[in-house]
């Protein structure tokens, strides 16, 4: 049964140093999270899309700098298909429709760094709203 709080399993995506750190800055999204003794687990790529879809994890987020298109389509893909909310980090439902002139584009720009989405995906819409309401953005 999908947790509609976050007395969650949360899915964050780590790499890097920074993507830590940029994790442990969001205090009020870990504040709640261990206020409803919510886990925290850390992932990688499209994986943590499809853990929630799954049903192993209950939230998704990758707020620090998105993942590159080609990265988030498998789980995009796979989440919309399995019923989870995803949205970018202004609230809009991500969905699997390209702007393929405008993705092609930045890579021919600089293919070193791709366009990137960041996302929040849960099974519960309201959870997904909870998410978005405490992530700080810089």
């Amino acid at each position: 049964m999908p947790k509609s709080c976050l007395a969650a399993r949360v899915n964050v995506l780590t790499t890097k140093v920074g993507r830590y750190r940029a994790l442990s800055e969001q205090t009020d999204l870990l504040n709640a999270i261990q206020e409803q003794d919510g886990r925290v687990n850390l992932s990688w790529g499209s994986n943590t899309i499809i853990q929630v879809a799954a049903g192993y994890a209950d939230v998704a987020i990758e707020f620090a700098k998105g993942f590159a298109t080609y990265d988030i389509l498998p789980g995009l893909y796979i989440g919309l298909k399995t019923g989870l909310t995803i949205l970018d980090l202004d609230g809009n439902p991500l969905t699997t429709k390209l702007d393929i002139d405008k993705l092609f584009a930045a890579f021919r720009r600089d293919a070193q760094h791709p366009q990137r989405t960041p996302f929040i995906a849960a099974k519960d819409p309201a959870l997904a709203e909870q998410v978005l309401r405490l992530l700080k953005r810089s």
